[in-house]
């Protein structure tokens, strides 16, 4: 028989995908520590999860991953048999084990090894944990009246259970049940998993039917409710009930009980070998080769379209152009819908990501000396899968500054009258065709005059100048890179990285950062994301000679502006829409400074003036901008491509590829309000 083959790439997404699994339930698993409880199909999960990875692990000959994770099944495996109490301790050296995890499958994907030091100190340390006290032993079963057949097969886990349960005070039942052989295993699962809604299922134990076409099944079971409780919500299910132990300590079961409802009878199927999951793993290079190959049909069926209008133009209404029209119509509809469906395919939750800052804020705190809460919400929304990636290092930088500069120590927030703990809000939410991500922080907020002060001593600004600028534009120095307000270097941040990558990678997803900050408050940064960069609608417009496609996602509408319309004040044009002033960019002169003299009458150019221009009003809430250009020649859906390391240029996101109208530039409409903002137009080119 041949073995399956598994690529590196199937076994990192395994891998991840088991971590992101495991680091999810020892979270949970960590809410019980200061309570004294542990959840024993919680802790067999985890233990799974270890195993599962040490095997596929080995099976790759990663010998550290391997190394690391047989040390941690030994760990789960002596908390689940109760040969060691679960602590802070123990919990903290279970994630630096899976924080060091996660860099050996970055490590493994580029290539490389991964240095055994580190390994083996992790090692060391999950072998002899500090704190960590050998859990007192409950003395034997022998007192129930469980059959000693029953007891002597048990396994050592199964036995450890039952006096865990016993030394709980619960009621130890055996309830017996019976299946024919075509439903045994359907009928097994659906019963256990029904017990555990009031108890632990601590062993099944099968044995000989009444007859050969029938299995029995000896349930041991452990449970906090009575026993009238216990045999009436298994009656109707003809199964036999027998109490063995008594509540060793009346737990109050007869006051708040949960009504449980009976689920509906056993359903009589075949076996079938048919998987549970309909889930297929996909690499996103696939979906991306697939979403370039629809945008090409988008563009033939532009030129489809074209053609349909020529042949109805000289044919007239004649039937071979009625029936291309309609076959145009009809490919436009399906294409749309083939394109919904592959954005569709490419997105993932946002809680995907957010989960894993539960792990680093824990990370964080300790680091830190700080009491931190982590609220999130929103986890649901949905973005691009690329999106969610390139989010996860500038949301990381975010965390990084609201724990390091925002949040203060429990001390201080007890003399300004704070909680103890402070608390970071990860939030997300959908807003036309975006995404607003929020990380909202309660601590000591964004000092104005301190970044002000930084700024005049960086040579940034001078101090007359500094004086005059809004406070929008004294918080935009955040974002220069090696500005930091902090004066010492700690191991969370300060080092001048940190809120430039932010803006830079946001801008690079075609984003916006905001700062909300109110001193002694608190601070809230507020991204601005595109659902997708996979396949867009574009406005494709003609400013001079040069032709640029501007994602609709942005555009909030379109005026037709006379020269007369465009005031100035300050020294920059604005446009007055409805009572608002909004700044004016003429989109040929931001590429091209020479098109135009920065301030000319009216807004107009050096050269003949217009008599009319199109006006796109673009942005999101206080960030607007009204983009001139001769004229938009029309809409449709454009695949954006990059155009490498080498070729960035403010204001382009990337290009595209029009068919007859050739290679077009896509403008970066974010990166164009930033630039503006900032009154960086002249340095554009």
């Amino acid at each position: 028989m041949t073995e399956p083959k598994i690529d590196l790439h199937e076994f990192l997404a395994e891998a991840e995908e088991i971590i992101g699994e495991l680091t999810g339930n020892l979270l949970k698993l960590g809410e019980g520590i200061d309570a004294g409880q542990m959840e024993p199909d919680l802790l067999n999960s985890i233990f799974r999860a270890a195993h599962t990875l040490k095997g596929i692990s080995g099976m790759f000959g990663f010998t550290e991953m391997a190394m690391l994770t047989h040390k941690m099944e030994d760990m789960f495996d002596s908390l689940r048999m109760g040969r060691l109490s679960l602590n802070h301790e123990i919990m903290n050296g279970l994630f630096e084990a899976i924080d060091l995890i996660n860099e050996m499958l970055v490590t493994k994907g580029r290539g490389e090894e991964f240095g055994m030091d580190r390994v083996e100190s992790i090692v060391a340390r999950l072998e002899h944990p500090t704190g960590a006290p050998i859990a007192v032993v409950f003395g034997p079963a022998e007192d129930t009246d469980i059959d000693k057949g029953i007891l002597n097969v048990l396994t050592e886990y199964e036995e450890h259970r039952l006096k865990e349960n016993i030394k709980a005070g619960n009621a130890i039942f055996l309830i017996g049940a019976e299946f024919t052989l075509t439903v045994f295993d359907e009928g097994l699962v659906e019963l256990t998993g029904y017990l555990k809604s009031a108890g632990e299922v601590i062993a099944t134990l099968p044995s000989t039917g009444k007859d050969k076409d029938t299995l029995h099944f000896d349930i041991l079971f452990g449970s906090h409710k009575d026993t009238a409780f216990v045999e009436d919500m298994l009656k109707g299910r003809n199964l036999a009930v027998k109490v063995v132990k008594e509540h060793f300590a009346p737990s109050g079961a007869g006051a708040g009980q949960a009504e449980v409802s009976i689920p509906s009878e056993l359903r009589l199927e075949e076996t079938t070998l048919r998987s549970v999951s309909n889930t297929v793993r996909v690499d996103i290079k696939k979906l991306d080769s697939i979403m370039n190959t629809v945008g090409e049909l988008s563009q033939l069926k532009a030129s489809i379209s074209h053609i349909a209008d020529k042949i109805r133009l000289e044919m007239g209404s004649a039937g071979p152009a009625i029936e291309l029209s309609k076959t145009s119509r009809a490919l436009e509809k399906r294409l749309k819908e083939l394109q919904e469906s592959m954005i569709e395919v490419r997105m993932v939750p946002v809680h995907q990501l957010f989960d894993k800052f539960t792990r680093v804020i824990r990370k964080f705190s300790r680091e830190t000396g700080k009491e931190i809460e982590l609220v999130t919400s929103g986890g649901d929304t949905e973005l691009d899968k690329l999106i969610i990636e390139d989010l996860a290092d500038p949301l990381m930088h975010i965390v990084r500054n609201a724990i390091d500069h925002g949040i203060e120590t429990p001390a201080e927030r007890e003399k300004r009258g704070k909680p103890r703990a402070g608390t970071i809000n990860l939030m997300a939410y959908p807003k036309g065709n975006h995404v607003v991500i929020e990380v909202e922080d309660d601590g000591r907020g964004m000092s104005i005059e301190a970044i002000r002060k930084k700024a005049v001593e960086s040579g940034l600004i001078d101090e007359a100048s500094s004086h005059t600028i809004s406070r929008q534009s004294i918080l935009e120095f955040i974002f220069v890179p090696g500005f930091s307000t902090k004066d010492e270097v700690s191991e969370v941040s300060g080092r001048g990285v940190g809120m430039d990558v932010v803006k830079k990678n946001i801008t690079n997803m075609s984003g916006t950062v905001d700062i909300d900050t109110e001193e002694g408050s608190g601070t809230r940064i507020i991204l601005t994301l595109p659902i997708t960069l996979a396949i867009i609608q574009a406005l494709v417009t003609a400013a001079g000679a040069k032709r640029y496609a501007m994602p609709l996602a942005g555009v909030q509408e379109i005026l037709n502006i006379k020269p007369s319309d465009i005031k100035t004040m300050e020294r920059k044009e604005v446009y007055i829409l409805r009572g608002r002033t909004i700044p004016v960019l003429r989109l040929e002169q931001f590429f091209k400074p020479a098109a135009a003299s920065p301030h000319p009458p009216h807004g107009g150019g050096q050269g003949e003036e217009k008599a009319e221009m199109c006006g796109i009003v673009a942005g999101l809430a206080d960030s607007m901008l009204c983009i001139l250009v001769d004229n938009i020649i029309s809409q449709q859906d454009v695949v954006i491509k990059s155009l490498g390391k080498l070729l960035k240029v403010a204001g382009i996101a990337g290009a595209t590829d029009l068919g007859d109208m050739g290679t077009v530039l896509v403008v970066d409409v974010a990166g164009i309000i930033t630039a503006a903002g900032r009154g960086m137009g002249e340095r554009a080119a």
